[in-house]
């Protein structure tokens, strides 16, 4: 895909995937078979883009489960997940996430990834995201200075956060108000109001006006 900028952005070349595809009809089953010195074990980013492709575009194909091997053999090697024979296919819509901070080496904003997990209020989610996720690759998506006063929901759907008065804003908060965005339009909002923010203006964003939520996370100009 000569218009994706995989190494500018820090990615490997991802499309066309470098594997072998079977679908077995009566079991509802998609087998992926990839060679010894697959791309998708090295680094953090591919592993994790790997298995989030393949169980979010297969959810509603159709397809149970998919199984992995390794030129004809049973498991790939996925780096930071380990050795995995086969991936879970949940047809259901994923919701109720946190997104996460996934840094890339050589890139200055990190991606936005979503937890497995799903919880049950955004305020769950914000603590998630203060965290980050204990398996260590992907990390906290809100500083540990953001401190809320209130979240509360109002009758336009509309996430409104009152943040305390020692929680301070600057240009660095860009990805992380993206993350809240992207995690806001998890749980059925319509928007994020900022209520006490010591900014008016945070890059494209306007912190008087109610926020519109996102469609996706990681935006990139293939132009």
């Amino acid at each position: 895909m000569p218009m994706l900028k995989e190494e500018e952005w820090g990615l490997a070349e991802y499309y066309p995937m470098d594997a072998s595809w079977s679908y077995d009809e009566a079991t509802e089953t998609l087998g992926i078979d990839v060679k010894q010195n697959h791309p998708y074990r090295d680094g953090s980013a591919p592993n994790i883009i790997f298995v989030e492709t393949m169980t979010q575009n297969f959810s509603r194909a159709g397809i149970n489960k998919i199984i992995l091997t390794t030129e004809g053999k049973p498991g790939i090697d996925l780096g930071n997940y380990g050795p995995m024979e086969e991936l879970s296919i949940n047809a259901e819509t994923k919701n109720r996430r946190a997104y996460l901070f996934l840094k890339a080496e050589g890139i200055h904003n990190p991606y936005l990834v979503p937890t497995k997990e799903q919880h049950k209020t955004i305020g769950e989610a914000f603590t998630k995201m203060l965290k980050g996720d204990e398996t260590g690759y992907l990390s906290a998506s809100l500083p540990e200075n953001f401190e809320l006063a209130q979240t509360e929901r109002n009758e336009d759907k509309v996430l409104e956060i009152t943040l305390e008065k020692n929680t301070k804003l600057d240009e660095s908060f860009l990805p992380n108000l993206e993350a809240i965005l992207m995690t806001a339009s998890e749980f059925d909002y319509s928007g994020v109001q900022f209520i006490n923010a010591n900014i008016d203006q945070l890059g494209p964003f306007n912190l008087n006006e109610v926020l519109p939520l996102p469609l996706a996370p990681n935006k990139k100009n293939i132009n």
